[in-house]
């Protein structure tokens, strides 16, 4: 008698693995992606179709979703030069503050 039980089991190959998303800004239909591509903090500037911005900081490779919000989407995204505000933790690591400085 033959037994089948291995020949379900299939090899994950370099196919299956996600694409990753591009450095800086990157749009999916109403919904949209930045991506920080180095080893540093960064202040993002992010605008809204409907004319309105905010900045948000990135840790070192960091990346986010940035999510439409009703009939509004987010349409551009780009560092800026303005330091972003850090913080230490408990444990004596960099991390982002909760507020940002505008620009």
């Amino acid at each position: 008698m033959a037994t089948f039980g291995a020949a379900l089991m299939l090899p994950v190959t370099a196919a299956a693995a996600p694409i990753p998303f591009p450095c800086g800004y990157s749009s999916q239909g109403m919904d949209a992606h930045y991506r920080h591509c180095a080893n540093t903090f960064a202040l993002i500037h992010v605008d809204w179709d409907n004319g309105s911005h905010y900045t948000d900081c990135y840790g070192p490779w960091d990346e986010q979703t940035l999510w439409h919000d009703g009939n509004h989407r987010q349409v551009n995204a780009y560092f800026v030069n303005t330091p972003p505000r850090l913080l230490k933790n408990a444990s004596g690591n960099w991390i982002c503050s909760a507020s940002q400085p505008d620009a």
